[in-house]
């Protein structure tokens, strides 16, 4: 050996593969590691990358001895469903490269989409199961390849019906007063004329199993209009909390906050209403009424007819769930929410909208200094979008 490390990058170049790939290191000197399975597991559950045989820890070449030998040593593990879940590589996959210490063996392992994970190893999923982080395999928890699981359903996590639920469990008084928000904004659309079960329905907070027979509240139309001793039973782990923070100094942990605390009825809807007055209650708008005799600014919006404002300091808005990515996806425009009922509600009654955006998937901006809103969905708690979606209001 040369004694000279290894360039990754050159390689990727080489091999006009993405440069961005994540990449491992692993000596081939006694054939294939047992580690590379736990790597491919891992990086096919993550975002995928580029595994170099015959590369030590340090980036030193040490080359592999017959690469042919070990090409169908992978091929017939990757390929067999008893020790890998599904087989995601194709022949221009693995590549020879030349190199004056040694021969490498490059592997490319793309992201699995959400219908094929989670990529496991074994026959167990629960056990079998890796991901990514940093420049770590890991074994996933049980939590973690649930949610994999669930990611692997059409229907949407949030249109779930909860047995044993019903209108009683609901805050009334919300429902009443998204009722006049609609009629406010929309009088003439038909789903006025329903009565409170039919608003739901039409609403996708109230659900009839045709396969069963159940019938009941789904998930989403107890966290949109739930009660806070109903929320806790049945989304377990729900927890909305919002902050403003005016000032530097760590010491001061907040300067406003809004969370549960027995006084209002933290249903999404109530947490919306209460967050979007904080907001805007300071910002600088002329009076102007629009076509429904509102005036401009009132709504959530952050549109000025004098172009937008200048803010040096915005505020982030920002949960610590995720969203359902769809391939190849970096921006919110094309991502797959779990909560399309929730969707349809906030995008009906025009409390949001469904807007491009160009943030990373978990951040919504603001324009309002020092200002952030957490959305928290504990381990056990369903994942919804709904939270983040209802604050982009007028982006």
């Amino acid at each position: 050996m040369s004694g000279q490390p290894v360039n990754p990058l050159d390689i990727l170049v080489q091999l006009d593969w993405a440069e961005g790939d994540d990449l491992e290191f692993k000596s081939a000197k006694g054939g294939l590691p047992k580690s590379l399975w736990e790597t491919y597991s891992a990086m096919a559950n993550t975002h995928g990358g580029v595994i170099l045989l015959g590369v030590e820890d340090d980036g030193r070449v040490s080359g592999v001895r017959e690469p042919r030998k070990l090409k169908k040593a992978f091929w017939d593990t990757v390929n067999n469903r008893g020790k890998v879940s599904i087989n995601l590589c194709m022949d221009a996959d693995l590549a020879e490269v030349p190199h004056p210490d040694g021969l490498i063996l490059a592997i490319r392992v793309p992201q699995a989409s959400r219908y094929q994970r989670p990529v496991f190893l074994g026959q167990n999923p629960l056990t079998g199961t890796y991901r990514r982080n940093f420049e770590g395999d890991y074994r996933c928890t049980e939590q973690e390849v649930g949610r994999m699981l669930s990611d692997r359903a059409e229907e949407p996590a949030d249109s779930r019906i909860l047995e044993g639920f019903g209108m009683e469990d609901l805050d009334l008084p919300s429902l009443h007063q998204y009722r006049q928000r609609l009629a406010s904004h929309k009088p003439a659309h038909p789903w006025l004329s329903e009565d409170d079960p039919g608003l739901m329905s039409k609403l996708g907070g109230w659900r009839r199993d045709r396969k069963t027979g159940t019938e009941g509240v789904t998930v989403a139309g107890l966290l949109m209009f739930g009660r806070d001793e109903t929320l806790r039973e049945g989304v377990p782990g729900y927890h909305v909390d919002y902050r403003e923070r005016l000032s530097d100094d760590p010491a001061e942990r907040w300067s406003d906050r809004l969370t549960a605390d027995g006084t209002w009825q933290p249903n999404l809807f109530q947490f919306y209403l209460r967050v979007v007055q904080r907001l805007v209650a300071d910002l600088k708008l002329p009076f102007q009424l629009d076509a429904d005799l509102f005036r401009k600014g009132e709504r959530g919006s952050r549109s000025d007819p004098r172009g937008p404002r200048q803010c040096p300091d915005p505020c982030r808005l920002q949960r610590t769930g995720r969203y359902r990515r769809a391939e190849n996806a970096r921006c919110l425009r094309v991502l797959q929410p779990r909560n399309a009922a929730g969707i349809l509600r906030t995008v009906v009654a025009r409390v949001c909208q469904r807007v491009p955006q160009q943030e990373p998937a978990n951040h919504v901006h603001a324009d309002r200094r020092g200002r952030e809103g957490r959305f928290r969905d504990g381990q056990d708690a369903p994942r919804v979008g709904l939270a983040a979606l209802a604050v982009a209001d007028g982006s």
